[in-house]
């Protein structure tokens, strides 16, 4: 440990398609950022987030590194199995980075992580308070008095794994990565509309964005209904 340098805090964010991680001090400070395109290969990736929270961290010893990533994962385990990343099923990612950099790790589905974010950080203190993102995948998270919602074993909700109404007019269902037919996150997560249209999401058309608004409203209205937010 280094002498008389203070402990920094490590906060990872692992995407589909990027990782981003942040050196912040004890007050929550910002010390040093660094983005690398999320590696396809588990052993790849791994080394990459080694050496990237190293290199964050610089020579100040690390008190604690807390993980987002893409569900499902099991706390009990502190493994992960993000759906979008095929190699990294069951992967026991707490336990590789406590015992590589001799520190706490915390592993949390990136949504849930979100949400504790707006609530504690962002100001946002609605309650029963419902985060959806859409991205890579599409998840969402719940919070009630700003703590999370959980099902039985600590069970993360699925929000993006709703079966919806496939507005597309496609004459099969569309399979998601989870097994189920029609999910909310198979019909407009990134990866879905740029395989659909040959194209970004950024470059889509008005008209293909109607579709996408009308798809995820079955989904909202679903969230709404069953959990009343505000």
């Amino acid at each position: 440990m280094a002498s008389g340098i203070s402990p920094v805090y490590i906060g990872v964010d692992i995407g589909g398609t990027k990782t981003a991680l942040l050196a912040c001090s004890a007050d929550g400070r910002p010390i040093h950022r660094w983005r690398f395109p999320t590696p396809l290969s588990l052993s790849a990736g791994l080394e990459q987030l080694r050496n990237g929270i190293a290199s964050v961290a610089g020579r100040a010893p690390i008190a604690g590194i807390g993980v987002s990533i893409g569900g499902p994962i099991d706390r009990k385990r502190g493994t992960v199995s993000p759906l979008h990343q095929p190699e990294w099923r069951d992967v026991p990612l707490r336990d590789i980075l406590e015992e590589h950099f001799r520190c706490p790790c915390r592993i949390e589905v990136d949504t849930d992580a979100a949400a504790l974010g707006e609530w504690y950080i962002g100001g946002v203190r609605e309650s029963p308070l419902a985060y959806v993102t859409l991205s890579t995948g599409v998840g969402g998270s719940l919070l009630i008095e700003g703590m999370l919602y959980r099902g039985a074993e600590g069970a993360h909700p699925e929000l993006g794994h709703q079966v919806v109404p496939n507005e597309f007019g496609d004459p099969e269902p569309v399979r998601c990565a989870c097994g189920a037919l029609n999910c909310l996150e198979s019909l407009i997560c990134g990866p879905a509309l740029e395989r659909r249209y040959g194209r970004p999401p950024a470059e889509l058309p008005d008209s293909a964005w109607e579709i996408v608004g009308r798809i995820l409203g079955h989904g909202l209205r679903n969230v709404a209904t069953l959990y009343a937010p505000r």
